[in-house]
């Protein structure tokens, strides 16, 4: 799977989450490229690393956007909360993998990682932002 670009279409409309994705994107593009090394032993080390900080990274931006939908009651927290475990645990494994010398398939995490960050932002993101703006709406509205 190719880096990915930021484009409009994966906004979600919320500046702080937009600039999450697009941070995010960027550890991700970044650990495509460590990946990219023929030597699969000698950049050993920065694979975890590049991997272990996106990693990092998610899991921070996972506690932000629950910590929203909690705070605007969103009725989808519990299935996108799930969503996020399901896939903090296939990365999380990916790590162990790495760590323990395991061949991986380079493409497959790739593949993995690449696209569920784009269908994930495309879907239950924007989903997440259009229920916040249309409870903005009615909270501003007159009644």
């Amino acid at each position: 799977m190719a880096q990915i670009d930021w484009q409009d279409n994966l906004s979600v409309g919320n500046d702080t989450i937009d600039r999450q994705h697009r941070k995010w994107i960027e550890l991700y593009n970044a650990f495509d490229r460590v990946m990219t090394d023929n030597n699969p032993h000698e950049a050993r080390h920065l694979k975890i690393d590049s991997l272990q900080l996106m990693h990092e990274y998610m899991l921070y931006h996972f506690r932000y956007e629950e910590m929203l939908m909690a705070n605007h009651g969103y009725p989808g927290l519990a299935q996108h909360w799930r969503q996020h475990k399901d896939f903090d645990y296939k990365l999380f494994a990916y790590i162990r993998l790495l760590e323990t010398d395991k061949l991986i398939s380079r493409s497959e995490l790739l593949d993995m990682i690449h696209k569920w960050l784009i269908e994930h932002i495309q879907q239950e993101d924007q989903q997440m932002q259009r229920y916040f703006e249309e409870r903005s709406r009615e909270e501003e509205s007159p009644q």
